[in-house]
């Protein structure tokens, strides 16, 4: 995963606050997300004619996706977060 591009919190922008909100909900969503996955993951007996292990490739390729966005938005939210620390010193 490559460094987030991170807003920059002023005056004129968006707040810091409502930043990390929007990031906040995003990684709920996520969550959610992952769980309906988790709910859907492939069974056996629904493929008796074959494509088990092209279904399970699929879905771990999915999952890793979203775990992968989900990662990326924490990592943002934090250096949000951090800036702010780095705003006080």
């Amino acid at each position: 995963m490559t460094a987030p591009i991170v807003p920059t919190v002023h005056g004129n922008g968006t707040s810091r606050e409502a930043l990390m909100e929007q990031r906040g909900d995003a990684l709920r969503a996520i969550r959610a997300t992952l769980e309906a996955l988790t709910q859907m993951a492939p069974n056996a007996r629904d493929y008796p004619d074959g494509g088990y292990s092209e279904a399970v490739t699929q879905h771990v390729a999915r999952v890793a996706a979203i775990k992968d966005v989900g990662l990326s938005i924490e990592a943002e939210r934090q250096a949000i977060f951090d800036s702010r620390r780095e705003a006080r010193s």
